[in-house]
């Protein structure tokens, strides 16, 4: 089967990557995008980044003309981060800056950053966070359709 992603995500996606690769900004693109991209079935609707505290305010600098949503900070009960959004094209991107994660409110946070990437080579290099790390926030966040996709891949990837 062949996942298709529309253009228009690819494209921005792309932009994204070139102008975080010229400032060396650490970053990873996460989220359905990054499934698909991978060869998971779902189908992305905009693009999620993840970056660390340095990283999230040098993407709000420098992709400032297209925030739509000031970056700030957010806590709920799985997830804490600093939180943006952008509109590229009229390409939804979110922004995820220093992420940390926790089974419940019993549990101490995790954190959840930059770590277990894969590159993806799409004419140019975009750092994706592997499918393993994926599964794992994915669970956290009780995402069981999208738990059950990866492992369903990931089993008939190892069953070759």
């Amino acid at each position: 089967m062949r996942i298709v992603v529309e253009e228009k995500l690819l494209e921005v996606l792309k932009f994204i990557a070139n102008v975080l690769g010229r400032e060396n900004v650490r970053w990873a693109l996460v989220g359905s995008l990054n499934l698909a991209l991978q060869g998971v079935d779902v189908e992305p609707e905009d693009i999620d980044t993840v970056t660390d505290r340095e990283g999230v305010l040098k993407i709000g600098e420098l992709l400032r003309d297209f925030v739509v949503e000031e970056i700030r900070y957010k806590e709920g009960k799985k997830m804490a981060a600093c939180f943006g959004k952008l509109n590229v094209n009229g390409v939804l991107i979110d922004i995820i800056g220093d992420p940390r994660m926790r089974e419940d409110e019993s549990h101490k946070w995790k954190e959840k950053g930059l770590c277990d990437l894969v590159i993806l080579d799409l004419g140019v290099r975009v750092p994706a966070m592997s499918l393993r790390s994926e599964l794992d926030a994915y669970k956290i966040l009780g995402k069981t359709e999208k738990v059950r996709k990866i492992e369903s891949f990931l089993r008939k990837k190892e069953e070759g």
